[in-house]
């Protein structure tokens, strides 16, 4: 009964003061028992549990030589596809979709010899053995799911050209553009995968510190690559309407100099407005700041809420007008960039 009650306790225990603390703790208070029990059988009853703890620790050197086998076999073409598949990346990031098909599609090659090696009839004694067992099956679905996303990546990329999206004659290929849109939220997809799967498989604290150390290389490349195809398949996908697809644009470009700063980048000195109708681009005036402070600005009231007109009155937000009104100091376009907040310097400047 005590014994009984100490193996119940030994595996409820939740005591983690570091990995596998409670796992020892319950194999020291079980080995114990097993040992006694050993010492007080019979001799015949003793023979046959030392040969079956033979036969088991046989099987379990067998199952390790066969992983190490099996690992070195796969180490080459595992390293091989990991480095392309960081470089192929690299390239999806630099925007070189030739070189980065390419690199992606052998890498696929080396990850899915890698797999097949590593989940072949040598390692199959080790998914009864822990700490090998997980080791080898986060292998085997590391590389098996990195072979298909960079296949499927490359494969993506056969549909994506870059090179389409020239300004040619003052013309943005809208056409061109909007292809992408697909193909990009695809390439975004797969990419995202990726990280995930790296992700999960990085959420184990059975693994050797080598896999762990390019699982977490390979997570911070995916999620670099991921945000940047989520942001391109998000400008493929709102980039016609922004060049005046659906009907003309016009758009203010502020050139700002940080020589004098504001909070968000420096002085505005000189300005375009561009003008965009169906992918065709226009500068239809242009000037510096200064052609912008006309007498106009002080019967001109800025509508902006009170937190932003509260912090920004003192620097010409708001004046008082001669009549008793309210408007804007002429010279407020020099502080139209005083806000840190993008969109309410967007909001002044419209």
């Amino acid at each position: 009964i005590t014994a009984a009650l100490v193996v119940q306790v030994s595996l409820r225990l939740e005591w983690n003061e570091f990995f596998l603390f409670s796992a020892l703790l319950a194999a020291a208070a079980m080995g114990v028992i097993a040992i006694s029990g050993y010492v007080r059988r019979r001799k015949y009853v003793r023979r046959r549990v030392m040969w079956g703890a033979v036969v088991v620790a046989g099987l379990a050197i067998v199952a390790a030589g066969g992983i190490a086998i099996a690992a070195a076999q796969a180490r080459t073409t595992a390293r091989d596809g990991y480095v392309g598949l960081l470089d192929g990346l690299e390239y999806v990031q630099d925007g070189k979709v030739a070189e980065a098909r390419q690199t992606l599609y052998e890498a696929a090659l080396d990850l899915d010899d890698a797999e097949s090696t590593l989940d072949g009839p040598l390692t199959q004694m080790a998914r009864f053995i822990p700490g090998l067992a997980q080791n080898r099956n986060v292998g085997v679905d590391i590389l098996g799911d990195a072979a298909d996303a960079s296949e499927a990546a490359a494969t993506t990329l056969r549909f994506v050209d870059l090179d389409e999206l020239t300004v040619r004659n003052g013309v943005v290929d809208l056409a061109a553009l909007a292809a992408l849109e697909a193909p990009l939220d695809d390439l975004e997809s797969t990419i995202s995968e990726l990280r995930d799967t790296l992700v999960e498989a990085a959420d184990s604290n059975w693994l050797v510190p080598p896999l762990t150390s390019r699982l977490d290389t390979g997570i911070r490349r995916a999620e670099q690559v991921a945000h940047q195809a989520e942001a391109t398949a998000a400008a493929a996908r709102l980039g016609p309407a922004i060049l005046g697809d659906d009907e003309p644009r016009t758009y203010l470009l502020a050139f700002v100099n940080n020589a004098e700063a504001r909070g968000t980048s420096g002085l505005m000195g000189n300005w375009n407005e561009l003008t965009v109708d169906d992918g065709r681009l226009e500068v239809t005036a242009s000037g510096r700041t200064a052609d912008l402070q006309t007498p106009g600005l002080r019967s001109l009231r800025l509508d902006m809420g009170p937190d932003y007109l509260q912090r920004y009155i003192p620097f010409g937000a708001r004046v008082r007008t001669g009549d008793g009104g309210v408007g804007t100091a002429q010279k407020y376009w020099s502080n139209a960039t005083i806000t840190a907040d993008m969109p309410s310097v967007g909001d002044v400047m419209a």
